[in-house]
C-alpha cells in the first residue's frame, strides 16, 4: 500500500469541515461532539498507518532478504524471473536492494509448513538458520538428510521447511547472542520492542532467565545482528556471489572493527583484505581448472594489541560447465605458439596482471567494452591445431569490424598500452583490488601506460594483430592473480560498500 497523497488529506479537511459545520448548524450540542470525535480518530488513523505488505488474491508482497537473488526468489514461489521482473517493472533484475518489496504474481501468502531454498552464508549453522525460518534443527536434518552438525558449507543449498515450529517468522528480524548482565526488560528496550512480543517469539516466559551465548530472534527490528554464529570480533561476514563456480570472481566482505589487520589463505593462494568504507573487502579469482569440490578460507584476524583470532570456512565450487574448442592457426602464425614465444609474454602480462592497489576503482556492474556479438565464451578447453585440450580460452571474442571503438568498462589506470607478440596492441587497465582487465589484438591504441580513465572512455579500437584469425577484441580480467570470466562482471553488482 502507498503512503497516504497529501492532497487527498487536505481534501479530506475540507470535506470534514464542511460537514461540522453543518453539524452546529442542525444537530444537538451533545450529538456533535461525539460525531466530531469519531471522526477525528479517523483522521489521525489516517496520518499514523504506515505501509505495508498488500495481500490479495493471487498476490504475494516479498521484502528481500540478505544475499536473495531474483532466481531464488522465483522458485521459492513457484513462478518466473520474467514475471517477477515485468510485475515489478524492473531495470536490473540483478541489483536488488535488503527491504525492497517485489510483487509476485501468480501466488498465494506463504503458510507454516512450505519448503523455500537456503543459500548457506558464512557463519550460518543449523541453529541459525532454523532460528530465522521458525523452522527446528531436526526438520532441517531430516528434510536435508544431513547426518552432522558440521557439515554445513557456504553456497550449500538446503530446503527449509518454514514455520515448521508452528508459526511464521516476522517479516524483520535479527539475532542477538545473549551476552552477561542481558535479560529481556532491558533487551525490550534496547531494540524497541514490546517485551512480551520478544518473549513470545523466542517461547519463552516473562521472567524466564537467559543463558551467555543464547541466541534470541529480535522481532520487528533490524538492528541486532545478523543470524549467524562468528567469532569476536567479526560481526558479519558475506561471501557472494554463492554457490562458487570455477572460472568466476568471489567477493568477501568482513563487518568487523577498525584497526585490524586480516589475512586469508584459499587454493594454497593468499587472500587479500582492504578496509574500504567501513568493511574489510578481498576478491578471489577462481582458476577455471579449479576441481569441484570442498575448499577451506582459512582466516587471521589481529588486532592493534596483537590479539590473533582464526577462523575456517568451508567453500563449495561447483563445475562450470565449460565447453570445448578446435582453433586452427594459419602456417604462417605457427611461430606464434612456440613454448618461448607464448611462455615469455604470458610471464610478463601474469607480472603485471597479479599486482595490487588497495584502492578500488569499481563500483557495481561493468560496462560493456564493445557493442560487437560475444562470438567465444570464457573458459572453454582449447586445442591448438589438433593439440590436447589441456589450455582454456582465458576471456571473452567480441566480433567487429576493424576499427570499431573499444571501451572502458569502469574506472582505472592503464598500466601498459603497446603492442605484444601474441596479443597483438594491447591495454591493460588496472581497477584496483587485484582486479585487472586486458584488451587485445586490436588495431589502434588511443591510450598510454599511466593515464586515468573512467568508464565509456576509448581506449582502442577492434583489429586483428598478434595470434588473431580475424578483427575482433579479445577481453580478459584477472582477480588476485587468476583470470577469470569478464561477463560474470556484467550481471553481478561487485560493489565495495558496506
Amino acid at each position: 500500500m502507498s503512503p497516504p497523497n497529501p492532497l487527498n488529506i487536505l481534501l479530506r479537511h475540507i470535506r470534514l469541515s464542511w460537514i461540522v459545520l453543518m453539524w452546529e448548524m442542525c444537530w444537538p450540542l451533545k450529538a456533535r461532539m461525539i460525531l466530531v470525535i469519531l471522526m477525528l480518530v479517523s483522521v489521525g488513523t489516517v496520518f499514523s498507518q504506515e505501509p505495508v505488505p498488500t495481500e490479495t488474491s493471487g498476490i504475494t508482497i516479498h521484502v528481500v532478504q540478505r544475499d536473495e537473488t531474483l532466481s531464488q526468489i522465483a522458485l521459492r514461489y513457484g513462478t518466473t524471473i520474467a514475471a517477477i521482473t515485468t510485475a515489478n517493472s524492473l531495470l536490473n533484475p540483478d541489483n536488488l536492494q535488503i527491504g525492497q518489496r517485489l510483487i509476485i504474481p501468480g501466488t498465494q501468502a506463504a503458510t507454516p509448513g512450505m519448503i523455500v531454498p537456503h543459500i548457506v552464508q558464512p557463519g550460518e549453522t543449523l541453529s541459525t538458520i532454523a532460528a530465522r525460518y521458525n523452522s527446528t534443527v531436526e526438520s532441517l536434518s531430516e528434510v536435508n538428510k544431513i547426518a552432522g552438525l558440521g557439515s554445513l558449507y557456504a553456497g550449500q543449498t538446503l530446503l527449509v521447511t518454514q514455520g515448521a515450529s508452528g508459526t511464521l517468522p516476522p517479516d524483520k528480524i535479527s539475532l542477538h547472542i545473549v551476552q552477561a548482565g542481558d535479560n529481556l526488560m532491558r533487551l525490550a528496550a534496547q531494540y524497541q520492542t514490546p517485551v512480551l512480543r520478544l518473549a513470545q517469539t523466542n517461547h519463552l516466559t516473562m521472567n524466564a532467565p537467559l543463558q551467555v551465548g543464547q541466541m534470541l530472534i529480535v522481532p520487528d527490528s533490524a538492528a541486532a545482528g545478523q543470524f549467524v554464529n562468528l567469532p569476536n570480533p567479526i560481526r558479519d561476514f558475506q561471501l557472494g556471489p554463492l554457490p562458487a563456480v570455477q572460472g568466476k570472481t568471489l567477493s568477501a566482505r568482513i563487518f568487523a572493527p577498525a584497526g585490524l589487520t586480516i589475512t586469508g589463505e584459499i587454493f594454497d593462494r593468499p587472500v587479500t583484505f582492504s578496509p574500504v568504507n567501513g568493511i574489510y573487502l578481498a576478491m578471489v579469482g577462481i582458476h577455471a581448472f579449479t576441481e569441484p569440490g570442498i575448499y577451506e578460507l582459512h582466516l587471521s584476524l589481529t588486532d592493534e594489541a596483537g590479539v590473533l583470532v582464526a577462523y575456517e570456512l568451508r567453500i563449495k565450487i561447483e563445475d562450470g560447465g565449460y565447453s570445448r574448442e578446435d582453433i586452427n592457426v594459419p602456417p604462417e602464425q605457427e611461430n606464434l605458439l612456440a613454448p618461448e614465444v607464448v611462455q615469455a609474454e604470458l610471464d610478463r602480462v601474469t607480472a603485471i596482471m597479479s599486482g595490487f592497489n588497495p584502492q578500488p576503482a569499481f563500483n557495481g556492474l561493468m560496462g560493456l567494452p564493445s557493442t560487437g556479438r560475444v562470438t567465444s565464451q570464457f573458459g572453454t578447453r582449447r586445442s591448438y591445431n589438433g593439440s590436447p585440450y589441456n589450455s582454456f580460452h582465458g576471456g571473452a571474442d567480441f566480433g567487429g569490424l576493424p576499427g570499431s571503438l573499444i571501451l572502458a568498462p569502469a574506472d582505472g589506470v592503464i598500466v601498459l598500452a603497446e603492442p605484444l607478440n601474441v596479443r597483438g596492441n594491447a591495454v591493460i587497465i588496472d581497477h584496483g583490488m587485484g582486479v585487472y582487465t586486458g584488451y587485445w589484438h586490436q588495431s589502434e591504441i588511443y591510450v598510454q601506460a599511466g593515464q586515468k580513465v573512467t568508464r565509456g572512455d576509448v581506449i582502442g579500437a577492434v583489429g586483428s594483430t598478434g595470434l588473431s584469425t580475424g578483427a575482433h577484441l579479445h577481453w580478459e580480467m584477472w582477480v588476485s592473480g587468476v583470470q577469470v570470466d569478464p561477463l560474470q562482471w556484467l550481471t553481478y553488482p561487485f560493489t565495495p560498500e558496506g
